[in-house]
């Protein structure tokens, strides 16, 4: 059964914070399509992290009254390594000036459900199709390419474990035997693979090996910034 818009038409949603299972049970509970996309997100509850970023928006001010489209990217970070990125679409275009959740885990039908939104702005002509097939996302190039250096060498986690034939080593699971040292070592392969930046705010100097650039603050005054060649053996288990 689908959600009430007036009863999820609350502009002060709240994405950050909270455990990423909290955050994918507060997405679905106010998208209107949240009972039919549940039953293809089974593991997203289990996730280690997530992040919510703002992808695209449209706005106009105009007659007949103000209208806003706002495209979200909630990024659930896996205990198997891998990312499941979700897309949430708001907006008011519609006839009556209530906003609307939707959450999608295709990009093509976020794709369509964008265009039957924008239309309102007058954007696109009557006659219009809308978008077919999207092609596959590009993944954006490392961070820190353009910095020269060694190559540090293999992740501990990509080079354990047996060996499935034709298919590489199998990724371990998230275990609480060393939970910070493995959920690191998660971290920094999804920056790879997804040619993502993960920023860590710290007091622990312990993280300083897991990194390749390291900014020490003081005061709100940047003190010293350097580059680095990250040490995949470094450990946080306490002694």
């Amino acid at each position: 059964m689908g959600r009430d818009p007036a009863r999820t038409g609350n502009t002060d949603v709240v994405r950050a914070g909270g455990q990423p299972a909290e955050q994918l049970a507060a997405l679905l509970l106010r998208a209107e399509n949240g009972d039919q996309a549940a039953p293809r997100l089974a593991g997203v509850g289990s996730a280690l992290m997530h992040f919510c970023g703002l992808q695209s928006s449209r706005h106009a001010k105009g007659a007949p009254r103000p209208l806003n489209r706002r495209t979200y990217q909630h990024s659930f970070l896996l205990p198997d390594g891998n990312v499941r990125v979700l897309w949430e679409l708001e907006h008011d275009t519609g006839p009556e000036p209530v906003v609307h959740y939707a959450v999608f885990t295709e990009r093509e039908d976020l794709a369509v459900a964008e265009w039957e939104a924008d239309t309102a702005f007058g954007a696109a002509p009557p006659s219009a199709d809308p978008p077919g097939p999207l092609p596959r996302a590009r993944p954006h190039p490392r961070m820190d390419a353009a910095v020269p250096g060694p190559d540090p060498g293999p992740d501990p986690a990509d080079t354990e474990g047996p060996v499935r034939p034709g298919r590489g080593r199998m990724r371990r699971s998230y275990t609480e035997h060393n939970s910070p040292d493995h959920a690191f070592r998660l971290l920094r392969r999804a920056a790879t693979e997804h040619g993502a930046a993960v920023i860590c705010v710290t007091h622990d100097p312990r993280l300083e090996a897991w990194a390749d650039r390291v900014i020490h603050i003081e005061d709100g005054v940047i003190i010293d910034d350097q580059r680095r060649i990250p040490n995949p053996d470094a450990t946080l288990a306490s002694h």
